[in-house]
Order: structure tokens, then sequence, then C-alpha cells
């Protein structure tokens, strides 16, 4: 065998060989991928006990990918090998992934582009879950909708992190196996995809990745369609709420397009560009009035709309700016019908609020002059130009 250059078989191989089979003893032919195969013994075992299943297996090591081979051929039986990282070489969606997971942290000082491939088959990164959180983001383009997972670990990878990876990313978890140990207790987690994840698959879904978690929504990233996506998901009615208000404003060009929407999930156009705070540090005076003119603009139509956004005094987050100057806003979940919309003069007080940084780009705005605008607007809801709140102001 390779094991100067490949991971040995040891408890932990022997607690998943021993799970793995029980659970498969309870099962018809399904497509199955072993991450990491190391020595093959494990996936060798499998292989000659069900061959009924269609199996496959991976792992960055040349060397392990030649123990596996023998040790298949020594058993008589054949399976798919792929030299590659972790899920990167397998191209079809599988019924059941396995993985016992490089789980240790590195010791203080070591490098992980420094190491041997059989030190990365051990060491998982810095805080012994990099590898294991890598591996998380490649199973939902790799797993069937009803498929499972079945990862070994240890405590010493910080379980809660895990724990709280594998929730963030929407998949159902339950600890099925833990085992004591000398300073670590080795840990097998069963998780498969929860029912947000199914419903982003049904719509066809593809390269999804968790970005945030927002006051109200979960929100992912992926492609629909060969388009850039945006997909919030909620268990609350600001979901509902918020889609409601983006399909009354699809004929505009100033919010994202929606794609789908339900009670729970809405998936949208992923704004290009920068948020409206990066773009007021770098860009030019033309530019920038370029764009406050558009943003009071839109203030304008949605106060004549009677929709309340609420956060347009501190819009950071929330206005979007293209690469060619178009504007998008984001996030309706907080916008309601109002009989006294106050968009333009939220929008206002932003424009207060930054009067330094525009002055260092020569746009001179009297505090005073635009309160007083504020207040007008107030009265005859007239639209508020740029050019007049610069005419208007002193140096």
């Amino acid at each position: 065998m390779y094991y100067e250059t490949i991971y040995e078989p040891a408890e932990d191989s022997f607690m998943m060989e021993k799970l793995l089979k029980e659970k498969l003893q309870q099962t018809k032919t399904l497509k199955i991928t072993e991450v990491g195969v190391g020595s093959g013994f494990v996936f060798s075992e499998l292989v000659k006990t069900f061959p009924e299943n269609n199996f496959s297996a991976t792992d960055i090591n040349p060397d392990a990918i030649t123990s596996t081979q023998k040790r298949l051929k020594n058993n008589n039986v054949n399976a798919k090998l792929h030299q590659g990282n972790l899920l990167e070489p397998i191209t079809k969606k599988q019924d059941m992934l396995f993985f016992n997971t490089p789980y240790l942290p590195l010791e203080h000082g070591e490098k992980y582009n420094q190491l041997t491939l059989k030190d990365k088959a051990i060491y998982g990164g810095k805080h012994g879950y990099e590898i294991i959180f890598k591996f998380i983001d490649q199973i939902y383009d790799k797993l069937e909708k009803n498929g499972k997972v079945f990862m070994l670990f240890s405590s010493l990878s910080k379980e809660q992190k895990i724990k709280e990876k594998l929730e963030q990313e929407g998949y159902e978890i339950n600890k099925i196996y833990k085992e004591k140990h000398f300073m670590e207790e080795l840990i097998i987690y069963e998780f498969s995809k929860g029912e947000i994840l199914k419903e982003l698959e049904k719509n066809n879904i593809s390269n999804l990745k968790y970005l945030t978690k927002g006051k109200h929504s979960i929100i992912y990233e992926g492609e629909y369609k060969n388009n850039e996506v945006i997909c919030k998901t909620s268990q609350t009615h600001f979901t509902d709420k918020e889609s409601l208000f983006l399909q009354k404003l699809q004929n505009k060009n100033y919010v994202p397009k929606l794609y789908y929407s339900t009670n729970q999930i809405q998936i949208m156009e992923k704004c290009q560009g920068k948020i409206i705070k990066d773009f007021l540090e770098n860009s030019t005076k033309e530019e920038t009035l370029k764009v406050l003119q558009q943003c009071l603009d839109i203030c304008y139509e949605l106060d004549e709309l009677g929709y309340q956004k609420f956060e347009l005094t501190n819009p950071y987050k929330h206005i979007f700016i293209g690469n060619k100057l178009q504007v998008k806003f984001i996030d309706f979940e907080r916008t309601i019908h109002s009989q006294d919309p106050k968009n333009v003069t939220q929008f206002l007080q932003y424009i207060r609020r930054n009067i330094p940084l525009l002055k260092r780009k020569e746009i001179y705005i009297n505090p005073d002059e635009l309160l007083k605008n504020a207040n007008k607007y107030k009265k005859d809801k007239q639209k508020i130009e740029m050019e007049a709140l610069v005419s208007i102001s002193f140096k």
C-alpha cells in the first residue's frame, strides 16, 4: 500500500464503514460517491458488499486513486475513480455522498499550502473546518433532491461552526453517531436538503451560494436560465410583501427583475455595480450629481405612487449604481402603502448627511436651504432638481 503518502485506515474509517453498511442495507440501487477516498478501505468494502449500487469516488491524491484501484481489483469489483478536489470531478447528481473529512486544525505556524498530500488528508485548515466548508459549498448541485450526505468530523473541528454553516446553507441535520476518543469526540452527521433548497432546485436554480442573513430573510446568490440571481427566503410575511411591491414596479427600470415568487421565496435579478455608499466615495462631481438626481426622481415617483420605502435616510446598501450610472433600488420588504409618503424628504436627509463628502467634490450645499426645500416639498409636492439645490448653495 501507499501509507507513506495516503491516510491509513483508523478508528474513524471503521466507524464510517460500520455505519454505511447499516444504512445501505435499507436502500435500493443508488448513485453513491465517496469524497476523499484515501486508501480505498471503506470504499472497496462497500462496493464489494453492495454491488447493485453505482459507486464513484474522488481524491486529490493520485496515490489514493492507485491504492483504491488495487483494492477494487483484489475484490474483483469495479467503480469510477476521479482524481480531483472534493466534488469538482462529479458531473451528475448523486443519491448519497460520504466524506471522512480532514478535520484537525493546523499546528501553530503551519501553512495549509505547504502541507504534503498525506497531511492534507488529516488537516482541515487553520481552524479544522475550512475544507469541510468548501465541501458543503459544493453539495447543492451534486446531490439529488432527496439525497443524503454522511460526514464524519471531530469535535476539534468546532462542531457548532459546522452546524451553523449547514443550517444557514439550508440543510436539515441529524447527528447520528458520536464516539469519544482521547482528546476528541468523533461525530457523524447525516444531512439532506431542506424544503427551501428543494423549492429552489425545483425552480432550476443552480450554483447556489449563501450570501448573508438579513433581518427578515436568508439571501443566496445563484443562476437561473443563465442569469445571475438573488434568492431570498423567509418564513415571515416580509418576502411576500416585498414581492407585491416588486410586481407592481416591474415596468420600472429602477427595480430588479422578479423571476419567481411565493410567500417564502423570491428569485430576482442580481444587481450589478456598487452600493451608493461606495459609489459616492469614488465618483466624480458630474457622476455624483447625475446619480443623486436619478435617486430624487425615483423617490418622487414612489411618493406619487403612494409607496413608502423607509430606508432612504441611510440607504447605503439599498441602492445600487451600475457601471453606466443606472440606479437600482432594492429591498422593498418594509415598504407600505401611504397617503403621505416621505421618500424624497428622507433622501434629502441622506444628502444633508453627506454634505462634507459632497464638498470634497466641489458640490456645495447649504444645509439651511436644503431644509427649506424639504419643507417646501412637503407642501407643494413639486419635483426637486439637484441643480436647484446646488445653485442656492454656498462655498
